[in-house]
């Protein structure tokens, strides 16, 4: 949507809004003018949609409108009124409505048919032209639902990922994994909103993979809580991955 479409839209919200008579006397006064339609229109809008806040979180929004009114390009002021607006949607998000990924939702699926206290990997290969493997083992010592550590083949690109059944609580991308044969400090990536944390994709996660095909169990070291101090069964691995690497071609 271009810029004169997002105004269009704020400017039809606006309309005969009754929240604007309540801040009429703070237009009247020079702090908190708004010296065109598009302003005024933002402003409407933005009070459209606040009726769940409290007024004081109000009387914020309006000071920090007031303070992007003074932008002079109009993207700039767009992108500021958007930044102002951007906190309401997180606060009223819920995890219901947050799409978890095919992937994700794949790894939970597999393990639904796991046998209580059994760790080993479980694996599924699609076979075909075009095969998808996907290996999943659940952490020990958890509580269900559990983080899960999964290995997967999938358009031929190799992904190793720790799906969470609860998001990751910073944006740290450091890691160190411990198998008690190596150490492995390095970086992964936090995707999903949070739910999932994947290694680099293509030749470098293979190398972190092949680094953990030998040990018996992999922890995980983490400034998140939701990963600190994960551990994994990896005794089977060898055995495991075999489909996959087949699949993806190393």
């Amino acid at each position: 949507m271009n810029l004169w479409q997002r105004l269009n839209n704020l400017m039809a919200m606006s309309v005969a809004h009754p929240d604007l008579q309540r801040y009429r006397p703070l237009f009247n006064q020079g702090s908190l003018k708004m010296n065109n339609v598009i302003q005024y229109s933002i402003l409407a809008f933005c009070l459209s949609i606040g009726s769940a806040l409290a007024e004081p979180t109000d009387v914020e929004k309006l000071s920090a409108l007031a303070a992007c009114s003074k932008e002079s390009s109009a993207l700039n002021r767009l992108d500021c009124y958007d930044s102002v607006m951007r906190p309401l949607a997180v606060v009223i998000n819920t995890d219901a409505q947050i799409k978890r990924s095919q992937s994700w939702l794949s790894a939970y699926a597999q393990e639904k048919d796991r046998h209580e206290n059994d760790t080993d990997f479980l694996v599924t290969n699609s076979g075909g032209d075009n095969p998808k493997v996907l290996l999943t083992s659940p952490a020990l010592g958890r509580q269900p639902p559990r983080p899960v550590l999964v290995f997967s083949c999938i358009d031929n690109i190799t992904r190793m990922q720790i799906m969470l059944a609860a998001p990751m609580t910073n944006d740290s991308s450091a890691i160190t994994l411990r198998t008690g044969k190596e150490i492995i400090k390095t970086n992964w990536f936090s995707r999903d909103n949070g739910y999932v944390f994947e290694a680099s994709r293509g030749l470098p996660g293979i190398q972190e993979i092949q680094r953990l095909i030998h040990g018996d169990t992999l922890t995980i070291e983490s400034s998140d809580p939701s990963l600190n101090g994960l551990v994994f069964n990896l005794s089977t691995l060898p055995q495991a991955i075999a489909p996959l690497r087949s699949a993806c071609r190393w």
